[in-house]
Order: C-alpha cells, then structure tokens, then sequence
C-alpha cells in the first residue's frame, strides 16, 4: 500500500496520509489523518502508526501488524457523535489483518476504548490498560463482520 486514502461517514470526508509514501515492512510507517466536515471545517486531526508483524498471539502462533492510535484530537462540536469510532473502522478496514491500540491514552482515551471500541471490535483490539502487549480475545480470528 502506498499514498493517501480517503473515506466518509455522515457528511465527514476523512484523508489519511502515509507520510513516508508507502508501507514499511521493518518498523513503523505514520499515518497523518484529518477530517472535515460538510462545510469543510476541519473536525479531527491524527497520528497513527503502522507496525508490521508488530504482535504475536501465540495461541494462533501467527504475528499481526497493529495499527497505533498515536493521537486523534476530535474538535469540539464533533465529539461523541460517532466520528472517532469511525475513524477507527476506516482503519480496520485499511488494515483487514491488524489489531488496533492506543498510545499514551488517557482517562477519557481509556474509557473509549473500554465502552465502545473493545465491543465493537473485540478480535482486533489490543487491551489499552494492559500497555497493548494482551489481546481483548486472545487466540481469535479476526472477525470481518466488525468492520463491515
């Protein structure tokens, strides 16, 4: 994979950007991403990272690529709407084969990814509170229905 990507969700077009040009397959790749609504004002900003083969379930005994949530800022006024949970989707669906963390999260990070993330995407999910070295599933195949 190389270059840019784009997609929308109620009225939001979200860009993201691979800053390198292209995938790495030795360490991490950012991802530079925002999002702007219908009047074009901007509504979200990131960073993420791509991490080839950057965890190990051993119960599969297979590597998965994890995609790092580094940073996402959602503006005020386009919060708790959806729009973070969605970015998080576009993601997966980015990265079929990945599991997903966050970094550095903090309290309202937390528990975003307790209540909503860690439910809506259960096989892909690395436990945030436990520094992403633990699978939410441990040992379970990813589930292509999570990211419809």
């Amino acid at each position: 994979m190389s270059g840019s990507w784009a997609d929308s969700w109620n009225g939001y077009a979200l860009v993201f950007d691979l800053t390198g040009g292209q995938l790495r397959r030795q360490g991490t790749t950012p991802i530079l991403f925002t999002a702007t609504d219908a009047d074009g004002n901007l509504a979200a900003d990131g960073y993420f990272r791509h991490r080839a083969e950057g965890f190990e379930d051993r119960q599969l005994r297979r590597w998965f690529d994890v995609v790092v949530l580094s940073s996402l800022d959602i503006k005020e006024g386009h919060k708790r709407v959806g729009l973070g949970t969605e970015i998080v989707r576009s993601l997966a669906r980015q990265f079929p084969g990945a599991l997903i963390v966050g970094e550095n999260a903090n309290d309202d990070a937390q528990a975003w990814h307790k209540e909503r993330l860690e439910k809506l995407f259960p096989t892909r999910m690395l436990d945030v509170t436990q520094g992403g070295d633990v699978r939410v599933r441990p040992g379970a195949e990813l589930d292509s229905s999570e990211i419809g």
